[in-house]
């Protein structure tokens, strides 16, 4: 097509397999930013397994939320399901939360969802987010 005109490229990995999450920002008027992590899909719709914490935070408070949920041991192999990229789900939420302070009020949420936590050594991918700012 000699007259097409090609105004950009989205290149993205393929990704097959792994434990969607979600993770999120939201903005509370008191405490100012707060992380949300959880199992992603029907799992966060039905069951409402997330976790919420103050931001910011390090990689190790971020581990900690991650294995406080009840489905954690979707993500540490349980059934014989390989064990997911936890140290790499911790420095995405762990990061996503500095960020969070750094944006300041005008940020007034972020949604990550799925985010792909993949077997370990593999990393996290997030493959959707919306976020959300304000005046």
């Amino acid at each position: 097509m000699p007259d097409a005109r090609i105004e950009g490229v989205l290149v993205a990995k393929q990704l097959v397999g792994g434990v969607e999450c979600i993770m999120g920002i939201n903005r509370d008027p008191v405490f100012g930013p707060i992380a949300m992590f959880g199992l992603g899909g029907v799992f966060v719709e039905i069951l409402k397994d997330v976790v919420f914490h103050r931001c910011p935070f390090g990689p190790d408070v971020a581990e900690n939320m991650i294995r406080s949920i009840k489905g954690a041991p979707l993500l540490l192999g349980a059934r014989g399901r390989p064990v997911t990229d936890i140290s790499a789900l911790a420095r995405t939420l762990s990061q996503l939360s500095a960020f969070a302070v750094a944006a300041g009020p005008r940020l007034q949420s972020i949604d990550l969802n799925p985010v792909l936590a993949m077997p370990e050594g593999q990393g996290a991918y997030a493959v959707d987010a919306v976020i959300e700012v304000g005046e």
